[in-house]
């Protein structure tokens, strides 16, 4: 099962040179972002890494520690509840204004699959090509070819 940063990061990009104008710091090779929640005394820290995965976690700036209930899907209490939203708000935020969505490869003449009207188009060109049975050849009158 997917977590949310696979979730909403899925399919997409990283524009390393979005991040800072973000918010983002860099430390070594990752980028890092400490957001407080609004909806509570929470503090989001969100990592992306040097090849473009994101990771993240939710703490309680009272205590230190980790809210554990960020990954817990079956916990479904209205704080809990509010606190997972504007996490996800928060990623999403991220993914719009720094990540691409990822384009699939351009093909390449030797990977590109035959449409319909390029098949119908080689069929109709095989029948007109083939050649005429004999029988059907127009012949003169001493019985040679036209």
């Amino acid at each position: 099962m997917m977590n949310v940063e696979e979730e909403i990061f899925a399919k997409r990009q990283c524009r390393f040179n979005k991040l800072a104008a973000y918010g983002f710091k860099k430390n070594g090779d990752d980028y890092y972002l400490e957001v407080p929640l609004k909806s509570a005394n929470f503090l989001a820290k969100i990592i992306v890494s040097s090849v473009g995965k994101v990771s993240g976690n939710v703490y309680d700036l009272d205590t230190g520690d980790e809210y554990l209930l960020l990954r817990v899907e079956s916990d479904t209490g209205s704080f809990s509840a509010v606190v997972k939203a504007e996490y996800r708000a928060l990623l999403q935020d991220v993914a719009d204004k720094c990540f691409n969505a990822s384009s699939k490869p351009r093909q390449t003449r030797s990977r590109m699959k035959l449409r319909p009207a390029t098949v119908v188009s080689q069929i109709f060109h095989l029948r007109n090509s083939q050649t005429t049975p004999s029988s059907e050849i127009p012949r003169t009158g001493n019985g040679m070819a036209c």
